[in-house]
C-alpha cells in the first residue's frame, strides 16, 4: 500500500472520528430513601425508561460504506454500478448521488477510472463548505487529483522509457553493423 493511500485512509477515520459524539450514558437517579418510597401500586405504574435512539448513519458514513463496497467490486459490476449511479444523479441532482458517481470515477487501478470527471463531479461540493459531505469531497479531490498527477508522471516516465530503448536499439543495430563490417574485412585479408 502506498504512502498515499495510507494518508487517504487516515485522513478518512479521522473525518469519521469527527462526524458523531458517542453518546452520554445517563445514570438513573437515586432511588429514595425506603421510608419515602412510593406504595407498590404507584411504582407499577411509573413509565419505564425510553427505549435507546436508534441513530441512522450520516451522509459520509454511508457514502464511506458505498466506497468500501465499491473497491471490492469485480469490473463488470463496476462497470453496472456506475451507469445505475449517472442514472440515479441524473434524475435526482442530489449531493449524495454525485459523490457516488464521483467515487465510480475516481476508483483506482479500474477501467473506469475518469479522474478529469471525478473532479469535475467534486467541484460543487468542494466549492460548498456546508455541504455534510464537503470534508469527504475535499479528501476525494485530492486524492483524485493525486492520481491524476500520477498518472501523468507515469505516462511521461513510459515516454522516456520508449525513447531510451529506441536509441538503445539504434545503437545496437551501430554495433552489429559495425562488428559485420570488421569481420568482413578481417575475411579480404
Amino acid at each position: 500500500m502506498s504512502s498515499f493511500n495510507r494518508l487517504a485512509i487516515a485522513l478518512v477515520v479521522a473525518l469519521l472520528a469527527g462526524c458523531t459524539l458517542p453518546a452520554q450514558k445517563q445514570e438513573a437517579p437515586p432511588s429514595p430513601p425506603a421510608s419515602v418510597q412510593a406504595p407498590v401500586e404507584d411504582r407499577a405504574a411509573t413509565p419505564a425508561a425510553p427505549p435507546p435512539e436508534v441513530r441512522l448513519p450520516s451522509e459520509p458514513e454511508r457514502a464511506l460504506s458505498y466506497f468500501d463496497r465499491l473497491r471490492r467490486m469485480p469490473s463488470a459490476e463496476l462497470a453496472r454500478e456506475q451507469d445505475a449511479v449517472r442514472q440515479a444523479y441524473a434524475q435526482s441532482r442530489s449531493d449524495f448521488d454525485r459523490m457516488r458517481l464521483a467515487m465510480t470515477y475516481a476508483l483506482p487501478n479500474t477501467p473506469l477510472s475518469d479522474e478529469g470527471r471525478a473532479l469535475e463531479l467534486l467541484e460543487a461540493l468542494v466549492r460548498n463548505t456546508r455541504a455534510e459531505l464537503h470534508p469527504l469531497a475535499v479528501l476525494l479531490a485530492v486524492f483524485a487529483q493525486e492520481q491524476k498527477r500520477l498518472g501523468a508522471n507515469i505516462q511521461t516516465l513510459q515516454q522516456g522509457v520508449q525513447s531510451l530503448q529506441q536509441k538503445l536499439d539504434a545503437l545496437r543495430s551501430l554495433e552489429r553493423s559495425l562488428i559485420e563490417r570488421e569481420g568482413g574485412a578481417a575475411r579480404r585479408k
